[in-house]
């Protein structure tokens, strides 16, 4: 699957994910740190399924904790957390 929403993701496919350079580029360039695809998807599940940890790591120091609503803050808050435990990464 390619992404072509809009949301700053277009182009980029499953198999992307472990593209460090490619996914910071694309952060830097204003996507959506919280929304990926056509069912926006959270990137920091996309990353944290398939790719590196690298990625994953980039994608979780750019994640609001209060992005979207309030369950999604408290998701995505235990979820860099448990990101950051995993792969023992500085916040």
């Amino acid at each position: 699957m390619v992404v072509s929403d809009g949301s700053g993701w277009s182009g980029i496919g499953w198999n992307s994910w472990t593209n460090l350079s490619l996914i910071r580029a694309r952060l830097d360039a204003g996507a959506d740190p919280h929304r990926w695809g056509p069912f926006d998807e959270p990137p920091l599940h996309t990353a944290a399924e398939d790719g590196s940890p690298e990625v994953i790591t980039e994608v979780a120091r750019r994640v609001s904790p209060s992005g979207g609503s309030k369950a999604d803050g408290v998701i995505r808050r235990a979820g860099v957390r448990a990101l950051r435990e995993k792969y023992q990464v500085a916040g």
